[in-house]
């Protein structure tokens, strides 16, 4: 058992050292399942949205960390709290009003999505801690 449990430190600790990443305890990269409130058409043919429903719409992989204080002003002046970041490698489906769901079922609310250098390498999605949906 203890073998096996080196190992595995070893095989993390050299991963982090090749891909030059620097994690803290709690930010490993996870896996996010995406969320979407089901939408569709009334009998008189306007789109309605079913606030209740939600649909599974893909899992992206990222990390997840506590949004920095500058971030969490920056937001809350436009009327969107926030209380993390989830960084993700590539672009993703998700987008504002979408939910994340982690595996310990804490939900996140995503305010909005950022591309930092217009490249599609990175994004990084700004949510809201929900605990009431």
């Amino acid at each position: 058992m203890v073998d096996i449990i080196s190992d595995l430190v070893c095989m993390i600790t050299r991963d982090m050292k090749m891909n030059n990443v620097n994690y803290v305890p709690g930010q490993q990269i996870k896996e996010f399942v995406i969320k979407r409130i089901k939408t569709g058409i009334d009998q008189k043919g306007k789109p309605k949205r079913d606030s209740k429903e939600y649909e599974p719409i893909g899992i992206i992989s990222g990390t997840i960390a506590q949004a920095s204080q500058k971030d969490v002003e920056r937001w809350k002046k436009i009327d969107h709290p926030i209380t993390h970041t989830v960084v993700i490698e590539g672009t993703t489906e998700a987008k504002a009003e979408d939910f994340l769901l982690l595996e310990d079922d804490r939900k996140l609310f995503i305010q909005g999505k950022d591309d930092p250098g217009e490249l599609g390498f990175f994004n990084i999605l700004y949510c809201e801690e929900r605990l009431d949906r």
